[in-house]
């Protein structure tokens, strides 16, 4: 679970982790950091990455294919084709 914290893979995660209020992470006109775009409804799931609207990462088949859940390190698991914090699987 460390790892989550400590090297996150998905885009979403790291986005996520991003967003989160601390001091002096505010803009020049007060915002937070945040994930653009729109959150998927439950009920029409895409047969692709959900978060692929919303992905800097995203290309041609995240938008077109569902990434399976991998093992990437010892208990760490992700579900994206294009994990690492820098674009770059580990």
């Amino acid at each position: 679970m460390h790892d989550l914290y400590a090297r996150p893979q998905h885009p979403y995660t790291i986005g996520l982790l991003g967003a989160i209020p601390r001091p002096g992470a505010a803009d020049e006109q007060g915002r937070l950091r945040e994930i653009p775009g729109r959150v998927p409804s439950l009920a029409e799931l895409p047969g692709a990455c959900a978060f692929a609207p919303r992905c800097p990462r995203a290309d041609d088949r995240t938008r077109s294919e569902l990434p399976e859940l991998r093992e990437i390190g010892p208990e760490h698991l992700v579900a994206c084709f294009h994990p690492g914090q820098n674009g770059a699987a580990p």
